[in-house]
């Protein structure tokens, strides 16, 4: 009975001092579908949740936060209680140095966590600053499946920003998009199929019909930690739709209708306040949305960008941000409005316009999130806001271009690149029946997951002719198959991302941070070859003039580093020049981050191999969900080793304890 009774007080101990902890190593998180009210509109979204954190339908998500120091080895088991939706999740901006097993990248480096179990992820926090979480299978995080990561330095290291900025308040904001339809149901209507409702759009004077892929171009609302206001009184207007002017076509939109699980609340929900103590607050920003991106500022005050992506950057003062999808912002903002205690500063939040197509008439923006910046002792009225107008120049100028400006805290020079890769995308649409309206490609290529997860192939050394899809030509020419760039190990590229789009495209690449050397906008008429007519019996955009890339810093010199980050935005009919060194081997994904574009096809996998392979990179762990046995297997000519058990095996280890478990028990018990 002893051992029995020191185990307890053992256990209970450990969970006294867990409780105490305010950077944790260990998270158990379950991802479910409940009944959720995120702006008032009842609706289901995805809920992440654990013994701490139970957020509730009024906010079901952001999920629990992710907070920890540089070195600390982090566990986060992820249990999916979806009833009939496999998913994983990946560690935005994280590297997975040597680790390509937890990036989490759901049929590319794992087989998705199945129905009703359970996968932990295990990796170590070797960079510091703002990241985020999501799902990276299906649409799931437009639906809610995403939360804030956090690396602070180690105990004892300095903290620049810190440093800089003595701040005593640090807070984070997740910024989102949402709509009021099912995430899947939104990525169908847009992908098609042609003439799937009798669509028949005609151009002018044509017979011709053309395509309209109806885009979930404008939000009904916005999200500022998972909450927002909606106007139920705006329930069964066109509230969300805008004058489209491709092609003499229709709004695009999506429309309004009443919510099927019960009535549109009426009172509003409580703002967000943030309260500013002390000389600084530190606003750690995250746009977590599917489509859009976001413009902040806050009332009468000036707002100091310290870092981007979680990298430390030169100050600048702005009066307002851009903050693109999938990208972080850090921006500190001088408590200043301390000789106002009784008033309270409005953090405004609205969809910056340029991610629009350029025929866009009549972009309006009036969809828009506030909060609240406070000052002790947080009671009284709301200040008069600014009314400047959106579109104010000291409020709406350079938003392509944005980031280019957040140079690194320390000036730096990018090393000549031993190769240049130029990748040009685009989209191609069809007119025919049963097939998508729209699909995106980056070479011509239109990506499709590979049949098995890449990362498992190649490690067991399978044969990649049958670990790839190749599903021929599409309607319009476009290849359907699994988009591979080999990359060798240790060589320095510079990328050149050519963007043949009317509209701007936030861009992310795992496993690795870039250094940006160039980006700027081309000319649609003179840069580009003549293309194919499109359906509208326009001229298309063809491959970039070679004429053009020339005239782009050269690739065989150094260059000075505009920005580093792992997000960046290509600007409308523009291009990004980066240049990254490729010592993380692994298959990463690059990809557009408009959740609807990546579903259609608008990503790539750069691979980055040592002899075709990759010799140096972790064992997987033994409970990794694989396709392959991975019991004391050892590749040939591999420095790999793995004295796990296969999936098959840990469940009869798991037996087994269970069984001396109970044993135990019954002894205890009797004696």
């Amino acid at each position: 009975m002893l051992p029995y009774v020191f185990l307890i007080i053992f256990l209970t101990l450990q969970n006294a001092v867990r409780c105490k902890l305010v950077y944790k190593t260990a998270y158990a998180f379950t991802v479910e579908r409940v009944p959720a009210n995120p702006d008032r509109y009842p609706i289901t979204a995805i809920q992440v949740s654990d013994e701490d954190h139970v957020v509730g339908r009024d906010r079901a998500f952001p999920g629990p936060p992710i907070r920890a120091r540089k070195g600390d080895l982090l566990e986060v088991t992820v249990h999916n209680a979806f009833d009939d939706e496999t998913t994983s999740v990946h560690f935005h901006g994280l590297h997975m140095t040597d680790n390509p097993w937890m990036d989490g990248v759901a049929g590319l480096t794992q087989h998705p966590i199945p129905p009703m179990s359970s996968f932990t992820y295990r990796f170590n926090a070797t960079q510091t600053g703002t990241f985020w979480y999501h799902s990276h299978s299906g649409h799931q995080y437009a639906g809610g499946l995403l939360g804030p990561l956090i690396v602070d330095y180690r105990i004892g290291e300095q903290d620049p920003v810190k440093i800089s900025y003595p701040y005593t308040v640090d807070e984070v904001i997740i910024l989102q998009d949402w709509f009021h339809e099912n995430e899947h149901d939104l990525y169908i209507n847009y992908r098609g199929p042609y003439n799937a409702f009798g669509r028949r759009k005609r151009h002018q004077g044509d017979s011709h019909p053309i395509y309209q892929p109806n885009y979930p171009w404008k939000p009904h609302s916005l999200l500022l930690n998972g909450r927002g206001n909606f106007d139920c009184s705006t329930m069964n207007e066109s509230r969300t739709c805008f004058s489209h002017s491709f092609c003499q076509s229709s709004e695009q939109c999506i429309r309004e209708r009443k919510p099927l699980l019960q009535e549109c609340r009426s009172e509003p929900y409580p703002v967000e306040e943030f309260l500013c103590g002390g000389r600084f607050i530190r606003l750690r920003l995250i746009n977590g949305a599917a489509n859009v991106p976001f413009k902040l500022w806050i009332d009468k005050h000036e707002l100091i960008i310290v870092a981007r992506d979680g990298i430390e950057t030169k100050p600048l003062t702005r009066k307002y941000v851009i903050i693109p999808v999938g990208q972080r912002l850090d921006v500190m903002v001088p408590c200043t409005g301390t000789q106002f205690p009784s008033v309270k500063f409005n953090i405004f939040v609205t969809v910056a316009i340029a991610y629009l197509p350029d025929n866009a008439d009549n972009p309006r923006i009036d969809t828009f999130v506030t909060g609240l910046l406070t000052y002790p002792p947080g009671t009284g009225s709301v200040v008069e806001p600014d009314f400047l107008p959106v579109d104010d120049p000291t409020r709406s100028s350079g938003g392509e271009m944005f980031e280019y400006q957040l140079e690194p805290l320390t000036e730096e020079t990018a090393p000549p690149a031993d190769e240049r890769i130029v990748l040009q995308y685009g989209e191609v649409s069809s007119v025919i029946p049963g097939e998508p309206l729209e699909e995106w490609t980056i070479d011509g290529i239109t990506h499709i997951m590979p049949k098995l997860p890449l990362l498992q192939a190649m490690y067991f050394e399978e044969p990649l002719n049958q670990t790839v899809r190749d599903l021929g030509a599409g309607p319009m020419g476009n290849k359907r198959r699994t988009h591979i760039r080999h990359l060798q190990y240790n060589r320095t590229y510079d990328f050149v991302v050519i963007g043949a789009s009317s509209q701007q495209h936030p861009w992310h690449l795992h496993g690795y941070t870039m250094s940006f050397v160039a980006a700027g906008t081309l000319n649609r008429s003179t840069d580009f070859e003549l293309g194919a007519k499109d359906e509208c019996g326009c001229d298309g955009v063809g491959t970039v003039k070679k004429a053009a890339l020339d005239a782009m810093i050269d690739w065989r010199e150094p260059a000075k580093i505009l920005t580093k980050g792992d997000s960046f935005t290509v600007p409308r009919y523009g291009y990004a020049i980066f240049r990254v060194k490729m010592v993380n081997q692994g298959p990463w994904l690059f990809h557009c981050h408009v959740d609807w574009h990546l579903g259609m096809g608008m990503a790539m996998i750069f691979s980055v191999e040592r002899d075709g392979r990759y010799p140096d990179i972790q064992a997987p762990p033994v409970d990794f969900p694989a396709y392959l046995p991975m019991s004391g297997f050892r590749p040939a000519g591999s420095s790999h080793t793995n004295s796990g058990t296969s999936i098959g095996g840990q469940a009869q280890v798991v037996a087994a304890w269970l069984a001396v478990l109970t044993f135990a028990l019954v002894q205890i018990y009797r004696g």
